[in-house]
């Protein structure tokens, strides 16, 4: 949908871009990297005004490159 701006759901062209709040923890996503060591990744969610299809997206590139840079911590990768 951020790319598109058309739901792959239902092709509704009414998509609402909803920007993360940085001073809310419920709009975060909360990585366990150890016993007490997190990530927090904020993404901005695309929502579909026809359906309520929801997307998130990681937009912000230091959260990226946070998460990238920890995958094989977060993933076993």
């Amino acid at each position: 949908m951020k790319n598109t701006q058309k739901c792959p759901k239902c092709a509704c062209k009414k998509i609402l871009r909803i920007p993360p709040f940085k001073g809310d923890n419920h709009n975060m996503i909360m990585i366990k990297l150890g016993w007490l060591k997190f990530i927090r990744v904020y993404p901005v969610r695309y929502l579909c005004e026809g359906c309520g299809y929801i997307e998130e997206w990681v937009e912000d590139k230091s959260d990226l490159a946070t998460v990238i840079k920890n995958k094989s911590k977060l993933f076993g990768l």
